[in-house]
């Protein structure tokens, strides 16, 4: 814990910073991830979203609360628990699509090439109703 306001401020800086980054990348992901259904997934992600800014406000101020101002810096251990656990999550999930792609590669390529061929073989005509 520092009592330098230089510090404290380039860290709510990094932490604001890191925070609007990830949920930019959580939104920019969705549609690759879930392209049939976008806006039933962004709405999914938004509101998970503003239920953890719900949750985590009461539980920093419950440190405040029992420690003082002391615990206005020990509150944000929730943060960085938090942040553990999503690495362990994102770990767990790339690892579990690593072998879903291994599997799927060999049917994704056979699909891929069949369109490719009939797409050219009907050229662009078809898709102008010419």
């Amino acid at each position: 814990m520092s009592r330098d306001f230089s510090t404290n401020l380039a860290g709510e800086v990094m932490l604001a910073m890191g925070t609007g980054t990830s949920t930019n990348a959580v939104f920019k992901l969705v549609p690759h991830e879930v392209p049939q259904a976008v806006g039933g997934a962004a709405g999914l992600v938004g509101g998970l979203g503003a239920f953890g800014g719900f949750v985590l406000t009461p539980c920093l101020a419950s440190f405040a609360h029992m420690y003082g101002k002391e615990g206005y810096s020990q509150g944000f251990v929730i943060f960085f628990g938090l942040s553990i656990f999503n690495l362990a999550v994102t770990w767990a999930l790339r690892c579990a699509s690593s072998h879903d792609e291994d599997e799927e590669t060999e049917e994704s390529s056979e699909v891929e090439s069949s369109f490719m061929d009939d797409l050219f073989k009907e050229g662009p005509r078809r898709e102008l109703g010419i």
